[in-house]
């Protein structure tokens, strides 16, 4: 299974990649994945923000915000797409 994720913002900032493409043989969840990208990119999980910097995101798989499908439970299939986008808030 071929996955492309895309960072956007400070997703791209804290991975130092834009695009990031890998090959599994696993069945995935965007849980799953998540639990992959924070292994592989460490500061994607922040010691100063103890939520991390998922909770203030925009998760997006093939061009469908997750929340509208399975939410983390959503199912990733052969060349999905997923991309990374902060929301941030200013005040």
């Amino acid at each position: 299974m071929e996955i492309l994720v895309r960072f956007y913002g400070t997703f791209r900032s804290l991975t130092g990649v834009k695009d990031f493409k890998f090959i599994t043989e696993k069945t995935m969840t965007v849980n799953d994945l998540i639990s992959f990208l924070t292994a592989k990119f460490s500061e994607m999980q922040r010691e100063d923000i103890p939520e991390g910097v998922l909770p203030s995101s925009l998760i997006i798989l093939n061009g469908v915000e997750i929340n509208n499908i399975e939410g983390l439970n959503s199912k990733i299939n052969d060349c999905s797409e997923i991309t990374f986008i902060p929301v941030n808030h200013g005040g």
